[in-house]
């Protein structure tokens, strides 16, 4: 019998801001949107079983689609 089979699943919980920024590359500015100021956003790590809880703060009028 595996013992991983009764291990406490953990609790993984995140806090994230989607944030629209103005970002020049190349000689042009175009607005992006980004998770904690960054694209891509952060990496969730997590294993089968796990619980998340993930709070995402939308500072604009954007639609998110997972």
């Amino acid at each position: 019998v595996s013992l991983l089979k009764y291990a406490s699943k953990a609790h993984r919980i995140a806090t994230t801001q989607v944030v629209s920024l103005m970002v020049r590359r190349l000689g042009r500015t175009k607005n992006i949107i980004t998770v904690n100021g960054k694209l891509p956003g952060p990496t969730i790590y997590a294993n089968v079983g796990d619980r998340l809880l993930i709070t995402v703060t939308n500072t604009g009028k954007m639609s998110i689609h997972w």
